[in-house]
């Protein structure tokens, strides 16, 4: 914490890691099993559409923040902070397996299960962060290379139109329609188009109005959940068609969405000095919160088993699980994050040793 921190960014964080417990909660509810009928149905619709902009909002800071990335021994050895945290909580998570969801793993299991990123049930964001991570530089190295704001545009166009745009056409027809109008080849390139509109907020920041960033996000949510609920009306919700690996998390609403999301909490400047700690403190540990939360998701929906009835007990739920899951969450990974820096400290001389080493034998250099 020796930099000075932006408030504004910590806060988004900390709105990302609401909106993915926020999103978990919808998860485990019986939202995917009652027909699209009534207004309290449209309104959950409405409310899973808001809490899937999460993944948007981290990839979206990882590319405002990459000024600061080099291609450097230092920079690469970065990543251990996040592999020595996932092994953490892994066999963590392996444990907690065995233990109190009686899964007869064994040791080798347990391992293919660590190494497939299959020991926490979160751990998807993980294996694609780490690749993300690795080629920071060298998406840099496009971005920078694109020496005007036009041609910046141009590659986020690009990049929306073959990532975000083929999964919008899914909200305009029936899920059983059952094909797309665009090609679909590209979809999974969804983390580079966040990461570039990251990089592009930090250099020409939206000059609207609050109002106006607020106007948007309803609108665009309005007209996305009523295409959504209208085209499935009386229907199970779609989540086949509207998967998270397929549209959910990059359609072209969502995008929308998440940027003015992204914009509305950026900028806000919070004064007293004890609520921007504690947003520091939140978002300094939302990566171990991420993968934390399976397990407490695990334990508090099987402990408590509240009733999902009607659409009111939502609602009234809301606040028990996503505040027990945050609360747990936060506890565990601020300790699992202390242990993760402290191996991360002593580990540095020894990769150190080892890339100076494999310098030596093989090639002449490798970082400067």
């Amino acid at each position: 914490m020796n930099e000075k921190r932006i408030v504004g960014l910590d806060l988004v964080r900390v709105v990302a890691i609401v909106l993915v417990i926020s999103l978990h909660f919808i998860l485990h509810s019986n939202y995917y099993a009652i027909p699209l009928r009534g207004i309290g149905m449209f309104l959950l619709t409405m409310y899973e559409w808001l809490v899937l902009p999460c993944i948007g909002l981290f990839l979206m800071l990882s590319g405002y923040f990459s000024y600061k990335v080099k291609i450097n021994k230092d920079y690469f050895y970065k990543i251990f902070k996040i592999i020595i945290s996932y092994l953490l909580i892994s066999i963590i998570a392996i444990i907690f397996r065995c233990v109190y969801l009686n899964e007869d793993i064994s040791f080798f299991t347990g391992i293919m299960k660590i190494l497939n990123f299959e020991a926490d049930g979160y751990a998807w964001y993980v294996e694609m962060y780490i690749g993300l991570f690795l080629l920071m530089p060298f998406l840099n190295m496009i971005y920078d290379e694109l020496k005007t704001r036009n041609k910046r545009k141009i590659l986020i166009l690009v990049l929306v139109l073959i990532t975000s745009l083929p999964p919008t056409f899914r909200f305009f027809v029936p899920s059983n329609f059952g094909y797309d109008f665009l090609p679909n080849h590209w979809l999974l390139l969804y983390p580079f188009t966040f990461y570039f509109i990251g990089k592009y907020l930090k250099d020409y920041p939206l000059k609207l109005k609050l109002r106006f960033k607020l106007l948007i996000l309803f609108i665009v949510l309005l007209v996305q959940s009523s295409l959504c609920y209208f085209n499935n009306y009386g229907e199970l919700y779609p989540g086949v068609w509207f998967g998270f690996n397929d549209c959910g998390h990059f359609n072209l609403f969502t995008l929308i969405v998440t940027v003015m999301i992204f914009e509305i909490f950026a900028h806000v400047d919070i004064k007293n000095k004890y609520s921007k700690k504690i947003i520091s403190i939140i978002s300094l540990v939302t990566f171990e919160m991420y993968l934390v939360s399976w397990i407490a998701d695990n334990v508090f929906y099987n402990w408590l088993r509240l009733p999902f009835d009607q659409t009111t007990d939502y609602l009234k739920n809301y606040f028990v699980y996503v505040g027990l899951v945050f609360i747990s969450s936060f506890l565990f990974a601020y300790l699992i994050n202390k242990i993760s820096k402290f191996l991360y400290i002593k580990l540095k001389p020894v990769y150190n040793f080892v890339i100076n080493k494999f310098q030596h034998l093989f090639i002449r250099r490798i970082f400067k």
